[in-house]
C-alpha cells in the first residue's frame, strides 16, 4: 500500500513498518477520531499456511486480550475480501530503539522493565497462552515508560491447539538470540521457556550482549545444553553487583529444571539480593565459580614453573 490509498474506507497515512513478513501502516477512517495501525501479511508468505494461521491467530486472541500491557487488536471490516487486523496505535519506540538511546541504564530502569513485561506474561499465562517471541523488537516503550507487548502472531494457544483443523508446526517458533534450548531441541515451548527469553532481555537491556555466544542456525539446532555457556554479565559491566548475575544466570539456565520456575521467583532475586544463592555460590570450588580466573591462575602457575624449571 502506498500512502492515500483506502483499503475498506480507511485511509493510508503513513508507513510504519515494511518487512519480508508483514507491513504496517497508519491509517484513518473519517468517521473514527483516533488513528490505527493497519497490519497486513507479506506477499512472501501468502502460499505459507503456518504463517497465515499464525496471522490469523494473533487477530483472534488479540481481540479477546484486553490488558494494559498487550496491544489491543481489532477485526477488520466484515466481510472483506482482504485479509488484515488493526492494531493499536502506540506512541514509542522498541526495546532495540531504546537500548540505542540508553547504552548503560540502571538497575531501577530494567527492573521496571522487567516487572510490566511480566505483568503482562501473567496475563498470558492465565488465559494458557505462551508467547514463543518475546524479544526486544516486540516490545514498545512510550516516553513516559510504559511497556506494551506486541507482535504475538508466534503465540502458542492451547485452546487452539486441541482444534483439529490446527496445523502442526515442525520448526521452533521465536528468534533464534531469545529461543530457549529445550524450544530448538525439541520443539518444546512453555512458559519456563518464556522466562528464559525475558532473561536474555534483562541481560542484554543492562549489557548490549547477549549472555551466550551468538549461534547460527545449523549450530543452535544441532546443539545440546551443555553449549549454552554463560557469560557473567560482570564481564561488560563490573559496576553490577554480583547477585544480580546470579539471577541473569538462573533465569537464563539451559535447563529448564534448574531456571527458575515462576516469573515471581526472578522479579523477587532482581528486586534485592538472594542471600541463599550467595552462600551457594561461596561453597562452590573456584572453577566453578570464575572459571577464567580458575585457568588465568593455572596458566600463571604453569609459566612459573617453566621459569624454575629452565633456571635449572
Amino acid at each position: 500500500l502506498e500512502v492515500g490509498m483506502k483499503l475498506d474506507g480507511y485511509e493510508v497515512l503513513k508507513t510504519l513498518h515494511e518487512s519480508s513478513r508483514s507491513h504496517l501502516y497508519l491509517v484513518k477512517n473519517p468517521n473514527e477520531d483516533k488513528p490505527l495501525v493497519l497490519k497486513v501479511p507479506s506477499l512472501n508468505f501468502s502460499e505459507d499456511a503456518i504463517y497465515l494461521q499464525g496471522f490469523i491467530r494473533e487477530a483472534w486472541l488479540g481481540e479477546r486480550v484486553n490488558h494494559k500491557n498487550i496491544m489491543k487488536i481489532m477485526s477488520g471490516a466484515e466481510n472483506s475480501p482482504y485479509l488484515y487486523h488493526f492494531c493499536e496505535y502506540i506512541q514509542g519506540q522498541t526495546l532495540s530503539e531504546w537500548l540505542f538511546d540508553n547504552p548503560k541504564p540502571s538497575i531501577a530502569q530494567v527492573r521496571d522493565i522487567i516487572k510490566q513485561v511480566i505483568v503482562a506474561l501473567r496475563a498470558f499465562q492465565r488465559l494458557d497462552v505462551v508467547h514463543r517471541d518475546l524479544k526486544l523488537d516486540n516490545i514498545m516503550i512510550d516516553q513516559f515508560g510504559k511497556i506494551t507487548l506486541i507482535d504475538y502472531g508466534s503465540a502458542k494457544v492451547a485452546s487452539l491447539c486441541e482444534n483439529a483443523d490446527t496445523i502442526n508446526e515442525e520448526v521452533p517458533q521465536g528468534s533464534l538470540d531469545y529461543i530457549a534450548p529445550e524450544t530448538l531441541i525439541s520443539n518444546k515451548a512453555d512458559h519456563l521457556s518464556v522466562l528464559f527469553s525475558l532473561g536474555v532481555i534483562a541481560y542484554q537491556l543492562l549489557t548490549g550482549q547477549l549472555p551466550f555466544k551468538p549461534m547460527t542456525k545449523n549450530e543452535a539446532l544441532n546443539a545440546d545444553k551443555h553449549q549454552w555457556q554463560y557469560r557473567s554479565v560482570k564481564q561488560y559491566r563490573p559496576d553490577l553487583p554480583l547477585w544480580l548475575d546470579f539471577a541473569l544466570k538462573q533465569a537464563t539456565e539451559p535447563n529448564p529444571i534448574l531456571r527458575y520456575q515462576a516469573y515471581s521467583e526472578f522479579e523477587a532475586d532482581i528486586s534485592k539480593p538472594n542471600k541463599s544463592a550467595f552462600q551457594d555460590y561461596k561453597s562452590q570450588p573456584i572453577l566453578e565459580r570464575n572459571p577464567v580466573l580458575f585457568w588465568q591462575g593455572m596458566s600463571f602457575l604453569f609459566f612459573v614453573l617453566f621459569l624454575i624449571a629452565l633456571a635449572y
